[in-house]
């Protein structure tokens, strides 16, 4: 799967220059992105997580005067376990694709944005201690919440974000606050 998410960052990144060009006389406007940051663990997993990575693409879609869009995107988020002294080492991962409302701000040059949906989070863990390896992976339903900001950078837009995700999982949630940088096309 991980080899995937170049591949969908490149066909949104076609598809969308694709189709927003062909809607010049429409005011419905697709506008693909590319991002990646750091990923914060919180809540108990933070206690045996580091921080970790994130990586991702999106697809924005835009209709009219209208202050809200949407966003369609999928990302890669990995981290490491955190030494126990054990010999025990493990990674943790989720792979997601989610659904965005996004609620634009007014604003000149730098514009705000409120940003919140839903997405399945296919989770994976894998743990090695004495030589033997064990790996467990679910897919789990989740929701997110943030604030970003697009700024002008010559002819794209940079982005910045920050979210807080929550992850259903059996015993609990698992969370986590991804802090982003990407360009917009």
């Amino acid at each position: 799967m991980r080899k995937l998410i170049p591949v969908a960052a490149l066909a949104l990144v076609a598809i969308g220059g694709e189709v927003s060009s062909a809607q010049t006389a429409s005011t419905m406007s697709f506008r693909p992105s590319l991002y990646a940051g750091a990923a914060i663990p919180t809540g108990d997993i933070g206690n045996s997580l580091n921080t970790g990575f994130t990586v991702g693409g999106g697809l924005d879609l835009h209709t009219g005067p209208s202050p809200l869009s949407w966003r369609g995107e999928v990302s890669y988020t990995r981290y490491n376990a955190k030494d126990d002294g054990s010999g025990t080492t493990g990674n943790f991962s989720d792979f997601s694709g989610r659904v965005n409302a996004v609620l634009g701000m007014p604003a000149t040059g730098f514009a705000p944005y409120l940003i919140g949906g839903v997405g399945i989070y296919h989770l994976s863990a894998s743990e090695t201690n004495s030589g033997f390896t064990l790996s467990t992976s679910d897919n789990k339903f989740g929701w997110n919440i943030g604030a970003g900001v697009d700024m002008p950078i010559g002819d794209i837009a940079g982005r910045l974000e920050v979210r807080y995700n929550s992850v259903s999982e059996d015993g609990g949630n698992y969370t986590y606050v991804p802090i982003t940088f990407g360009i917009r096309f």
